[in-house]
Protein backbone atom coordinates (compact mmCIF):
# COMPACT_ATOMS: atom_id res chain seq x y z
CA UNK A 1 0.00 0.00 0.00
CA UNK A 2 1.24 2.82 -1.32
CA UNK A 3 1.58 5.90 1.92
CA UNK A 4 -0.23 9.29 1.66
CA UNK A 5 0.82 12.11 3.73
CA UNK A 6 -0.61 15.84 3.87
CA UNK A 7 0.22 18.59 6.10
CA UNK A 8 -2.70 20.74 6.48
CA UNK A 9 -4.60 22.83 9.15
CA UNK A 10 -7.32 20.62 11.21
CA UNK A 11 -10.73 21.80 10.22
CA UNK A 12 -12.90 23.16 13.12
CA UNK A 13 -14.60 19.46 14.00
CA UNK A 14 -11.46 17.96 14.50
CA UNK A 15 -10.39 19.76 17.49
CA UNK A 16 -9.68 16.80 19.40
CA UNK A 17 -7.81 15.39 17.33
CA UNK A 18 -5.17 17.99 17.32
CA UNK A 19 -5.98 18.31 21.29
CA UNK A 20 -5.47 14.30 22.22
CA UNK A 21 -1.94 14.60 19.97
CA UNK A 22 -0.67 17.74 21.45
CA UNK A 23 -1.46 16.00 24.72
CA UNK A 24 0.15 13.05 23.65
CA UNK A 25 3.18 15.00 22.76
CA UNK A 26 3.68 16.57 26.03
CA UNK A 27 3.37 13.44 28.09
CA UNK A 28 6.24 11.71 25.55
CA UNK A 29 8.31 14.88 25.50
CA UNK A 30 7.46 16.51 28.71
CA UNK A 31 10.96 18.87 28.56
CA UNK A 32 10.38 20.30 25.59
CA UNK A 33 6.82 21.85 26.32
CA UNK A 34 6.22 24.49 28.73
CA UNK A 35 2.62 23.57 29.42
CA UNK A 36 1.68 20.26 30.93
CA UNK A 37 -0.61 17.64 29.96
CA UNK A 38 -2.97 18.40 32.70
CA UNK A 39 -3.26 22.33 31.86
CA UNK A 40 -3.86 20.63 28.34
CA UNK A 41 -6.69 18.39 29.25
CA UNK A 42 -8.23 21.28 31.50
CA UNK A 43 -8.82 23.75 29.02
CA UNK A 44 -12.08 24.04 27.46
CA UNK A 45 -13.56 23.14 23.88
CA UNK A 46 -13.56 26.86 23.09
CA UNK A 47 -10.09 27.07 23.17
CA UNK A 48 -9.20 24.03 21.53
CA UNK A 49 -11.71 24.97 18.74
CA UNK A 50 -9.86 28.62 18.09
CA UNK A 51 -6.65 26.49 18.22
CA UNK A 52 -7.52 24.82 14.99
CA UNK A 53 -9.01 28.12 13.06
CA UNK A 54 -5.59 29.86 13.62
CA UNK A 55 -4.04 30.97 10.34
CA UNK A 56 -0.38 33.04 10.30
CA UNK A 57 -1.93 35.69 7.87
CA UNK A 58 -5.12 36.64 10.26
CA UNK A 59 -3.98 35.30 13.64
CA UNK A 60 -0.03 35.29 13.37
CA UNK A 61 -0.13 31.77 14.49
CA UNK A 62 -1.06 28.24 12.68
CA UNK A 63 -1.16 24.58 13.43
CA UNK A 64 0.08 22.71 11.02
CA UNK A 65 -1.28 18.41 11.37
CA UNK A 66 1.06 15.98 9.17
CA UNK A 67 -1.24 12.81 8.65
CA UNK A 68 -0.35 9.61 7.25
CA UNK A 69 -3.14 7.82 5.50
CA UNK A 70 -5.60 10.32 6.84
CA UNK A 71 -3.96 10.04 10.03
CA UNK A 72 -2.44 12.81 12.72
CA UNK A 73 1.11 11.92 13.38
CA UNK A 74 2.09 15.04 14.31
CA UNK A 75 2.15 18.84 14.52
CA UNK A 76 4.09 21.68 14.61
CA UNK A 77 3.11 25.45 15.85
CA UNK A 78 4.41 28.49 13.77
CA UNK A 79 3.78 32.25 14.81
CA UNK A 80 5.31 35.38 13.60
CA UNK A 81 5.92 38.54 15.74
CA UNK A 82 2.19 40.74 16.15
CA UNK A 83 3.66 44.32 16.29
CA UNK A 84 4.36 45.54 13.04
CA UNK A 85 8.10 45.83 13.48
CA UNK A 86 8.47 42.19 14.73
CA UNK A 87 6.03 40.48 11.28
CA UNK A 88 9.48 39.83 9.64
CA UNK A 89 10.35 37.18 12.37
CA UNK A 90 9.06 33.81 12.28
CA UNK A 91 8.41 30.86 15.63
CA UNK A 92 8.77 27.73 16.16
CA UNK A 93 6.79 27.34 19.06
CA UNK A 94 6.58 23.62 18.84
CA UNK A 95 7.04 20.45 17.11
CA UNK A 96 5.97 16.79 17.79
CA UNK A 97 6.00 13.61 15.74
CA UNK A 98 4.58 10.43 16.95
CA UNK A 99 7.57 8.30 18.23
CA UNK A 100 6.28 5.00 15.72
CA UNK A 101 7.18 7.42 12.90
CA UNK A 102 10.14 9.14 13.71
CA UNK A 103 13.08 8.73 11.44
CA UNK A 104 11.54 8.28 8.23
CA UNK A 105 11.12 11.95 7.31
CA UNK A 106 8.38 13.02 8.41
CA UNK A 107 9.55 15.58 11.02
CA UNK A 108 11.85 17.04 8.05
CA UNK A 109 8.78 17.08 5.73
CA UNK A 110 6.64 19.05 8.32
CA UNK A 111 9.42 21.58 9.30
CA UNK A 112 10.12 22.35 5.31
CA UNK A 113 6.46 23.21 5.21
CA UNK A 114 6.38 25.26 8.65
CA UNK A 115 9.08 27.30 7.13
CA UNK A 116 7.86 27.46 3.67
CA UNK A 117 4.71 29.04 5.14
CA UNK A 118 6.17 31.36 7.40
CA UNK A 119 8.46 32.70 4.57
CA UNK A 120 5.02 33.13 2.10
CA UNK A 121 4.16 35.42 5.05
CA UNK A 122 7.08 37.88 4.36
CA UNK A 123 9.06 36.18 7.41
CA UNK A 124 12.93 36.39 6.98
CA UNK A 125 14.22 34.98 9.65
CA UNK A 126 13.07 32.15 11.86
CA UNK A 127 14.01 31.47 15.61
CA UNK A 128 13.49 28.52 18.15
CA UNK A 129 14.13 27.38 21.87
CA UNK A 130 14.75 23.16 21.74
CA UNK A 131 15.86 21.26 25.03
CA UNK A 132 19.60 20.72 25.11
CA UNK A 133 19.05 17.19 25.92
CA UNK A 134 16.86 16.76 22.80
CA UNK A 135 19.59 15.59 20.38
CA UNK A 136 17.18 14.56 17.84
CA UNK A 137 15.51 17.87 17.18
CA UNK A 138 19.02 19.64 17.50
CA UNK A 139 20.14 17.62 14.56
CA UNK A 140 17.37 18.10 12.75
CA UNK A 141 17.36 21.91 13.23
CA UNK A 142 21.23 22.56 12.52
CA UNK A 143 20.07 20.02 9.18
CA UNK A 144 18.04 22.80 8.00
CA UNK A 145 20.23 25.59 8.34
CA UNK A 146 19.29 26.57 12.33
CA UNK A 147 22.14 27.94 14.46
CA UNK A 148 22.73 28.12 18.12
CA UNK A 149 22.70 31.46 19.15
CA UNK A 150 22.62 30.87 22.93
CA UNK A 151 21.94 28.67 25.44
CA UNK A 152 19.05 29.73 28.44
CA UNK A 153 19.95 28.10 31.59
CA UNK A 154 17.79 26.25 33.50
CA UNK A 155 14.50 27.52 31.33
CA UNK A 156 13.25 24.65 32.38
CA UNK A 157 11.39 23.41 35.60
CA UNK A 158 10.29 19.85 35.04
CA UNK A 159 9.39 17.81 39.07
CA UNK A 160 12.35 20.30 40.90
CA UNK A 161 14.98 19.45 37.98
CA UNK A 162 15.85 22.56 35.56
CA UNK A 163 17.18 22.13 32.08
CA UNK A 164 18.87 24.21 29.68
CA UNK A 165 17.42 25.78 26.41
CA UNK A 166 19.15 26.38 23.12
CA UNK A 167 17.72 29.76 21.21
CA UNK A 168 18.17 28.55 17.27
CA UNK A 169 17.54 31.17 14.57
CA UNK A 170 17.61 30.56 10.91
CA UNK A 171 17.30 33.35 7.93
CA UNK A 172 15.40 32.31 5.16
Amino acid sequence: MTEHISISNLPLERWEELKQMRIQGVKAEHLSFARTAEELESDTEENWRKRCAWRIGLDHKEWLVIELNGKPIGYVMISVGEPMKLRHVGYINGMYISADYRNRGLGGKLLGEALRRLKENNVIKVRLEVIVESVPAVTLYKRFGFEVLGTFRKEINSDGSYYDEFVMEKFL
